[in-house]
């Protein structure tokens, strides 16, 4: 009798049993789905950060799915077309840009500060196709990036402020004119000059006349 009321209660207890097996066994197949899914993108950002700082915008899907060791299919998937995957890796650039100049903004010499910044970039543009690429799209009106040009262009023009208010920057230069070089440096360090001498340039153009030194009578 104990074994025939055993094996009742197990074919009554037998389909939930079946149920909750079964939704663990889904549950653990979406999460070893998604970890996948995330290690599958870690591959593909690492080697389009690897394409783009080589090639620029140029760079080709199937180029980068070959770096990754993922099918075109896989690259798809998560970036639906070169402009998501550009976007993206334009956005990461763009986010260095800015702690940069939150970090220029923090410093206590402002002409200093933009000095710094003009000089990083430049260095950075000479072997980074990609951040090259970046500024110069900066200049485009809209753009997938457009809220991250923004905030660039908000803190550079809070520092050309600072820079203006201690007499440091010519008062009739405009963060639309800092954009507009910034555009013009990385367009010609692409075309081969040298980065130290053009940010040189660059900045001479910013500087505010120093007045001349007084004339002591004799």
């Amino acid at each position: 009798m104990a074994t025939a009321s055993a094996d009742i209660a197990s074919s009554q207890t037998s389909p939930a049993a079946s149920q909750r097996t079964g939704e663990l066994d889904h549950a653990v197949t979406e999460r070893h789905q998604r970890a996948d899914a995330r290690r599958n993108r870690e591959k593909i950002l690492a080697a389009a950060e690897s394409a783009f700082r080589e090639q620029g915008t140029a760079v080709q899907m199937e180029d980068v799915a070959r770096r990754a060791e993922v099918g075109v299919g896989t690259l798809y998937r998560h970036f639906p077309t070169k402009d998501h995957l550009v976007a993206e890796l334009a956005t990461h650039r763009f986010t260095g840009c800015i702690s940069e100049a939150e970090l220029a903004l923090a410093t206590a010499d402002a002409w200093a500060a933009i000095e710094c910044f003009v000089y990083r970039n430049a260095e950075q543009m000479a072997t980074d196709a990609g951040l090259r690429d970046t500024f110069r799209a900066a200049c485009q009106a809209g753009g997938i990036w457009a809220d991250e040009r923004d905030r660039l262009n908000r803190r550079l023009a809070a520092l050309l402020e600072q820079a203006q208010t201690n007499g440091s920057v010519r008062q009739d230069v405009t963060i639309d004119d800092v954009q507009a070089l910034m555009c013009g440096l990385s367009a010609a360090i692409a075309g081969g000059g040298d980065w130290q001498r053009i940010a040189s340039v660059m900045l001479a153009g910013l500087h505010a006349p120093q007045p001349a030194p007084a004339v002591t009578a004799r």
